[in-house]
Parts: structure tokens; C-alpha cells; sequence
């Protein structure tokens, strides 16, 4: 996500779609083509990356949709992307807000990482301090090292004058 300069990682994807098989990737569509959102995000991945399939953005967008419909956060997410870096479909702040607003408060942590991100530098909102800092820190709490390490966390935990009950100056 480099344009928008949000971030995400394809290490935090839900499975290893390195080794997907052509026979794996139409076992995955066809739980897609059957509703089951997992798959659907999963096929829209395969079709982003041009793991199993050829590499078609405008059917990874259109897998991608279908999941994020049922409320999939994945499916939310990875559609953000796709409308951050315009890949098939027009780029779109607004759609990329919205969509990483529903996963981030499904408790996708990449999502509101982002979130944070949009929100620190103003990238089609107002620029907002206390909304960039709550959001990166429901991402660190979630675990997620990037988050941490822009917090200056250590070991997954706030510095020590950050954390509750901590003595005060």
C-alpha cells in the first residue's frame, strides 16, 4: 500500500497462499461460489496475487466485495486496499475509510493500524491527533508489532509511563 503509504503485511494473512495448488485454489472457489466468506476473501487473495489463477484485480475485487458484504474483515480490508491503490476499481478515500472503519471495529488489527495512519496524516480526513493515537493503540493492544513498535512499545507492552497505575511526576 505503498501510494497512500498505509501499511499491511501478506504474513498476516490467514493462510500460506504461497504453495496454493490450481487443484487448492478451485477447492476455494468453490466454497466461495457456495457463500462461505473465508473462501471468498481466500479467492480474491488468489486472484490478486495470481496464486492458483490468472491475475485478474477486477475478480479479486469482485471476491473481495463478496466477503466484505457478510461483514468478513478480511474481505473489508483487503477491498480498502484495493480502493487505496486503485487496483480494480477507481481509488477512493472515502470507501477506504469506511471499509477499514467496519474491519478495524470487527477488531482487525491491520485496519486500524491504518486507520491510525489516515488519521495522522490527514489522507482525506481531518487530520486528528487523538484519533491517530486511539487507533494505532487498539492495533498495538491487538498484537500487532508494527503498531507496538510506532508506539514505542517493548515486548508488547506501552513504556512504563504510559501504563495504568504508573507513578506520576
Amino acid at each position: 500500500m505503498a501510494a497512500l503509504g498505509l501499511s499491511w503485511s501478506s504474513d498476516d494473512l490467514p493462510c500460506n497462499l504461497g504453495e496454493l495448488s490450481r487443484e487448492a485454489a478451485a477447492l476455494c472457489l468453490e466454497a466461495a461460489s457456495e457463500g462461505l466468506a473465508a473462501a471468498q476473501h481466500e479467492v480474491g487473495v488468489c486472484y490478486s496475487e495470481g496464486r492458483g489463477v490468472e491475475k485478474d484485480e477486477r475478480e479479486a475485487v469482485r471476491w473481495f466485495r463478496r466477503a466484505a458484504n457478510q461483514g468478513h474483515p478480511w474481505g473489508q480490508f483487503s477491498l480498502g486496499c484495493a480502493y487505496a491503490e486503485g487496483l480494480g476499481v477507481e481509488k477512493d478515500l472515502g470507501e477506504v475509510f469506511r471499509l477499514f472503519g467496519l474491519a478495524a471495529n470487527s477488531g482487525h488489527t491491520w485496519a486500524s493500524y491504518n486507520l491510525g495512519l489516515i488519521y495522522d496524516r490527514g489522507l482525506g480526513v481531518e487530520r486528528d491527533e487523538e484519533l491517530a493515537l486511539l487507533w494505532a493503540t487498539r492495533a498495538a493492544e491487538g498484537g500487532l508489532d508494527h503498531a507496538q513498535r510506532a508506539l514505542g512499545w517493548v515486548d508488547g507492552k506501552p513504556p512504563a509511563s504510559e501504563r495504568r497505575g504508573a507513578a506520576r511526576a
